[in-house]
């Protein structure tokens, strides 16, 4: 389906103009723009991607400086909000043009994961110094609330009225009311958690180091673990959330695993799998290769490594995003996505 996808778009193509690229549906009145960006730190600049045809398109020089960055973006306000750490702030960042927008000064040492509310509304983050969840309101872009978790957070996952924050440092798992603002539980884990994701019956699955384990946990108590070869980092759930896909950097390879924890499928991808993202249609994942500039995409109907696209040194997280629609979801029944992954050389 996306092989065929990706001719009928050779075909339509339109033209590349100041990096945002134009495609032309056979509809002539209808003309939609897609961006796809990859933050190169290295080089300075970002990469322009094409997920119908799953190569690289321009890269364009920007105006940040270096540090580490991770790339957000949301729907509702048509704005990537990138976390800085280089500068200690989150920037609100145009999509098409990428100019700065607005600056958040939130403090050292900040996380490079973040997530939105159902609504666009609120974006969560995590600074490791003061040991914190922190919103910011997406219509003015400043901080609403600190809420202070345990020691080392690292990651987060959303719930209906709460957020999950893996603590690396006091092996636990906070969890937050984002509506009275405060922790009401912190589940204790015998490792360190760092990523976690969460699926639609709210239950949560974590990857944690020293020792390498993945916790399934429901209704905030570790129901299973497993343990893994080696360490992991980027998790996520399949499309239709029957299996969790985990990436282990130092084999170079993903594993599908089900529900009663049980290992159905190892692939092999590129050099050192960071993080993986699944788009909007659940039909595909998109695994950044950290050492080799690399995305390897993955099937998720055959569980098959299909492509690898070249990107920038570093590469680390996929964003999914149509800009010319941006109040509404994706349609989930086309293709039509294009991909934003931050680039960066660290662990996030």
């Amino acid at each position: 389906m996306l092989l065929v996808s990706a001719v009928i778009t050779a075909l339509t193509i339109g033209f590349l103009i100041g990096g945002t690229f134009v495609y032309h549906s056979n509809n002539e009145a209808e003309v939609e723009q897609y961006q796809a960006i990859v933050f190169n730190t290295i080089g300075k600049t970002a990469t322009v991607i094409d997920n119908y045809l799953l190569t690289s398109l321009t890269n364009i020089d920007i105006k940040i400086e270096s540090g580490q960055y991770g790339a957000h973006y949301n729907e509702k306000n048509n704005k990537l909000y990138l976390i800085h750490d280089g500068e200690s702030e989150l920037l609100t960042l145009d999509p098409q043009s990428l100019e700065i927008q607005s600056k958040v000064r939130v403090g050292p040492n900040l996380q490079h994961a973040g997530i939105f509310d159902d609504k666009g509304e609120i974006f969560f983050l995590i600074s490791r110094d003061s040991n914190s969840l922190v919103m910011i309101n997406t219509t003015t872009d400043r901080i609403i609330s600190r809420i202070e978790v345990q020691e080392q957070p690292h990651h987060l996952a959303l719930l209906t009225d709460f957020v999950a924050v893996t603590n690396t440092g006091s092996q636990s798992i906070s969890i937050v009311d984002i509506k009275k603002l405060n922790v009401v539980n912190n589940i204790k884990i015998d490792a360190d958690p760092l990523m976690i994701v969460s699926d639609k019956d709210e239950r949560i699955f974590v990857g944690a180091i020293r020792p390498a384990k993945l916790f399934f946990i429901d209704n905030e108590e570790v129901k299973n673990s497993i343990n893994l070869e080696s360490d992991p980092h980027g998790i996520a759930l399949t499309g239709d959330g029957e299996n969790i896909i985990v990436t282990l950097p130092e084999e170079d390879k993903i594993l599908i695993i089900n529900m009663k924890g049980e290992i159905i499928k190892e692939l092999q991808t590129g050099d050192f799998p960071h993080n993986i993202d699944i788009e909007p249609n659940g039909n595909y994942g998109y695994i950044s290769n950290s050492n080799d500039a690399t995305v390897s995409v993955i099937d998720l109907n055959e569980f098959e490594i299909i492509a690898t696209i070249e990107t920038g040194n570093g590469s680390h997280n996929v964003q999914f995003y149509n800009i010319m629609n941006s109040n509404t979801k994706l349609d989930n029944t086309k293709d039509d996505a294009k991909i934003v992954s931050a680039n960066f050389n660290c662990g996030g």
